[in-house]
């Protein structure tokens, strides 16, 4: 029997790690905060992730 492997290992061994980053969701439904948070984003670097909902009126889904 073959020795128990780590999905990591398996699947991309020899390869560079993704970096570890922590999550961030940054939830905005007004033109004033949806631009702040891009703002803050470009200041940074773009080191976090932004998700808008401008709370069109859609039905969920």
């Amino acid at each position: 029997m073959s020795p128990k492997v780590h999905p990591n290992e398996a699947l991309f061994a020899g390869e560079k790690p993704f970096p570890v980053i922590p999550s961030c969701e940054h939830f905005a439904g007004s033109e004033k905060l949806i631009t702040k948070a891009m703002e803050l984003q470009n200041t940074k670097g773009g080191v976090f992730d932004i998700t808008m909902d401008c709370e069109d009126g859609a039905p969920t889904g």
